[in-house]
């Protein structure tokens, strides 16, 4: 393989990797307005929308990191909106 071609492939890899960043992020951003959106036509109020938002994504980050959801797969988006319900009261 000489110098050119290999340029062409490490090109060719650096355009697919950033294309699948652009739609990750992409649909990232949509899914979070989306979710916004959605959670204050329930009612909830912005602040608890930030929580509820802020903790899914924490919880998001430390489950992919580590095998702990299958310990944790009894907790539900349900049981922790629950649990923050009761923690503002």
């Amino acid at each position: 393989m000489n110098h050119k071609s290999n340029n062409r492939y490490i090109n060719g890899t650096t355009l697919s990797y950033g294309i699948v960043h652009i739609l990750y992020w992409t649909i990232f951003c949509l899914m979070v307005a989306f979710a916004s959106a959605f959670l204050l036509s329930r009612g909830l109020s912005s602040s608890r929308i930030g929580l509820i938002l802020g903790v899914s994504y924490l919880l998001s980050a430390l489950l992919q990191q580590n095998d702990l959801a299958r310990h944790i797969r009894r907790h539900t988006v349900a049981f922790l909106v629950d649990d923050i319900h009761m923690v503002e009261r």
